[in-house]
């Protein structure tokens, strides 16, 4: 993986990757990431990102990261409108935010 670290230089931030060893479902490899996100157990607040890799696209990270600053939030999470959304889930959204739930 030498490209993250071309891409760390040129964006000016650190890349981290958490690999799983068999599938863990959604969000199952955050747990494989808490020792990255949190080293010392500590609860940090930092922000960070979690992309699956199998998705490329232009996101708006720097926008979503001054939203979610500003909003105090626990979590922002980015979503998009597709046509068939049940062969990727569905996200129940509203203006101003809040909690919502998803569905797989």
């Amino acid at each position: 993986m030498d490209f993250l670290k071309e891409w760390e230089a040129k964006l000016h931030i650190k890349i981290t990757c958490s690999q799983e060893d068999e599938p863990m479902g959604t969000a199952g490899p955050l747990g494989l990431a808490r020792a990255i996100l949190a080293p010392n157990g500590d609860g940090s607040d930092d922000p960070f990102f979690v992309l699956n890799s199998d998705v490329i696209c232009d996101f708006p990270l720097k926008e979503m990261l001054e939203f979610h600053r500003a909003k105090k939030a626990e979590a922002t999470v980015l979503v998009t409108k597709v046509e068939d959304p049940s062969k990727y889930g569905a996200f129940e959204g509203g203006k101003g935010g809040g909690r919502r739930e998803e569905e797989e």
